[in-house]
């Protein structure tokens, strides 16, 4: 039943962005959770309508991580399970790296980016956001 829940949710979410989200330039509100599934579920569709887009996401952080190159929050993107299996990475634009100190694990976040891709391993899917800032 979950699986189907999030399923529909990911419809919705396409088809919100299909007809909405291209003629008003606004970016389109998804979970992590509806993300994963989206790409798990039917990836071609899924990388036409979001790759390349500004995609605002909710979800649960798992990690994140300050390096030298880049500055990262990974979202769960399996309700209730941390594991990274299923994860959006959202790589942060430089503006937000001070930001970082202030946010916890497990604690839920609300971001603004832009979907690169999606990389399909043998355990789950890894949805990749670019330019990622945090939404207050």
């Amino acid at each position: 039943m979950n699986t189907y829940k999030c399923f529909l949710e990911a419809v919705v979410i396409a088809a919100t962005l299909l007809f909405c989200s291209c003629s008003t330039g606004r970016p389109v509100s998804a979970s992590a959770l509806a993300l994963c599934s989206a790409y798990r579920n039917d990836p071609a569709a899924a990388s036409q309508v979001y790759n390349n887009r500004i995609v605002q996401v909710e979800g649960v952080v798992c990690n994140l991580g300050n390096g030298a190159n880049t500055c990262y929050v990974l979202l769960s993107g399996d309700a209730g399970d941390y594991s990274l299996d299923n994860q959006v990475i959202c790589n942060l634009d430089r503006t937000e790296v001070s930001k970082l100190a202030a946010i916890k694990q497990y604690s839920s976040v609300r971001l603004t980016g832009k979907i690169k891709e999606s990389r399909k391993y043998s355990a789950g899917e890894t949805v990749v956001m670019v330019d990622c800032k945090f939404l207050d």
